[in-house]
């Protein structure tokens, strides 16, 4: 049996670029936030022409999400009234007591651009508090006059008011006329149940991630199913962990072949306010595993181990140099991406790049005689898991070289052997983390721990004229130097910031009143994608 956590983890995007998943839940806090803030909005004094009336306050407007079916479009709205008095203007007149009592009807969802630079707009982008050039979609509630005039029964409550047909259909006809033509929810403002953006022009809304915002989206209903369980509930209390799905596209990409994403997991947990779900192609491949700025690939680039030179000069005297980062590739930085080795794990040199061990020997017929063989490796891994927030990354880089140079005349033979072993081995982690305000931030650790140089003695023999001990201790110093520099050039700082700082104002979105979510807990699920939790705010 799957428990809450591994069957959120399972949730998969379907070929979408990005899934916010706010709950029903969160949906009704938000709501009644609003309400709270507008007082207006639960307050109705609505009468018909012949005379039937209501007057009361609604003390709750929930809406319950439709989860079952086909559509994935509806939901039922539900009216609890604190207080109240329904008339109805009959021959003998007759006033029933609203207090409460519970109203059901479905309700439907359509969305619309808000007007650039409108009061609404503008507002809302306060709450997105986001730059860029971009458009703002407004999610809200349809009322039909046929949903209004035919309530649903089984959701509603009169707490035993003695309602005949007829009495049913006055009722539902004076709400109609107060939710359609005349009430505060006449204003598609007061309706709406969720905000958010889309760009034709990504890179001014971000220029360090243009793959992050959204250039389409469209929505839809999505049921929980509890571990053990094997369908949705629906209704007010039972069907709160139910979501509602922003489908998003980004990088212009068109949506996928199917108009509905189909169950596959729990995006947000029991009690969640809700996911943000970024699908692994979006989050790794073109942002944190890219090769066109510098960012994860750069610790291949700064690791990296190679041989500038290797030969023997006119005497047979070994020469040699080994580079401690790369100039060459620079200019096809496709040579240092890192190369995918399963679901979460990726590799970069061995055994992808086995040409770039090298060696080198020479021989001169006569007495002298010089070989020279210089090795350079490097391999470096990354990696993550399913539930884990942290990446990480590590490797080593390891320069060998071994050396004869000599003279066999008769007259003064020599020679001289030496090897020289060094090795760069670091570990370090990036500590994903939400921000407060709606984002993420990454943490990349060089601290100086997580870099550790080592050597093997010098080997030496034989006689000290062509080279001497103190010459080889000399290059295997410098050797030591370049590998403990390597990870604190400041390529590699720019990397640091620039994980800290690219999305922290990544896809937010608005509901009711402006509220807005904090994000908390990013972890992978099983297939790569970062789940980050949200939590509303008002």
């Amino acid at each position: 049996m799957f428990d809450e956590t591994s069957k959120r983890l399972q949730a998969t995007l379907g070929g979408f670029s990005m899934v916010t998943a706010p709950t029903q839940g969160a949906i009704n806090k938000a709501m009644a936030s609003l309400v709270k803030n507008k007082p207006e909005l639960a307050k109705v004094d609505c009468s018909t022409k012949r005379g039937d009336s209501i007057k009361g306050a609604i003390a709750e407007p929930l809406v319950s999400l439709k989860v079952k079916g086909d559509t994935h479009t509806e939901l039922e709205y539900t009216a609890r009234f604190g207080s109240g008095t329904l008339h109805y203007n009959y021959e003998t007149e007759k006033n029933c007591d609203m207090t409460g009592w519970v109203i059901a009807f479905d309700v439907g969802l359509d969305t619309v651009d808000i007007e650039e630079g409108s009061e609404e707009h503008e507002k809302v982008k306060a709450a997105i508090n986001q730059p860029g050039d971009y458009s703002i979609k407004s999610l809200y509630l349809t009322f039909n006059l046929g949903d209004l005039t035919k309530l649903n029964m089984s959701h509603c409550d009169f707490k035993g008011a003695n309602l005949d047909e007829d009495d049913i259909v006055t009722l539902g006809g004076i709400l109609a006329k107060w939710y359609i033509d005349e009430g505060p929810m006449t204003d598609r403002q007061n309706r709406t149940i969720g905000y958010a953006l889309h760009t034709s022009n990504p890179s001014s809304v971000n220029e360090d991630a243009v793959t992050f915002p959204p250039t389409s989206l469209k929505f839809q209903t999505y049921g929980y199913i509890a571990p053990g369980k094997t369908d949705s509930d629906e209704g007010i209390g039972a069907g709160d962990n139910n979501m509602l799905l922003y489908l998003q596209m980004t990088d212009k990409k068109s949506f996928p072949s199917d108009p509905f994403l189909a169950f596959s997991g729990n995006f947000a947990a029991a009690k969640m306010d809700g996911t943000l779900a970024i699908a692994r192609s979006i989050f790794w491949d073109s942002y944190l595993l890219r090769t066109t700025d510098e960012l994860l690939h750069t610790l291949n680039h700064a690791t990296y181990v190679w041989i500038k030179h290797a030969g023997l000069n006119s005497t047979m005297k070994p020469t040699w140099e080994v580079g401690v980062g790369d100039s060459i590739h620079s200019k096809t930085p496709e040579f240092f991406r890192w190369e995918p080795a399963g679901t979460m794990s990726w590799t970069w040199g061995l055994p992808q790049k086995t040409s770039e061990q090298h060696s080198h020997t020479e021989d001169q017929a006569g007495y002298s005689e010089g070989k020279l063989t210089v090795d350079c490796t490097t391999s470096n891994t990354m990696s993550t898991k399913s539930g884990s927030n942290v990446i990480a990354i590590g490797g080593k880089s390891d320069i060998k070289v071994e050396a004869y140079c000599g003279d066999a005349s008769p007259s003064l033979p020599w020679g001289t052997n030496y090897a020289i072993h060094v090795w760069l081995e670091w570990s370090t982690t990036i500590t994903i983390k939400g921000v407060e305000a709606g984002g993420l931030t990454m943490e990349l650790d060089l601290s100086d721990d997580k870099i550790k140089v080592s050597n093997d003695p010098i080997e030496f023999s034989g006689d000290q004229i062509a080279i001497t001990r103190s010459e080889v201790e000399s290059q295997q110093g410098a050797l030591q130097d370049k590998l403990k520099e390597a990870l604190k050039n400041s390529a590699l700082q720019s990397v640091e910031k620039a994980l800290q700082t690219n999305l922290q104002e990544t896809a937010r979105f608005v509901v009711p009143g402006q509220g807005t979510f904090s994000y908390k807990n990013p972890v992978f699920n099983d297939k790569g994608d970062l789940f980050i939790e949200v939590s509303y705010k008002e």
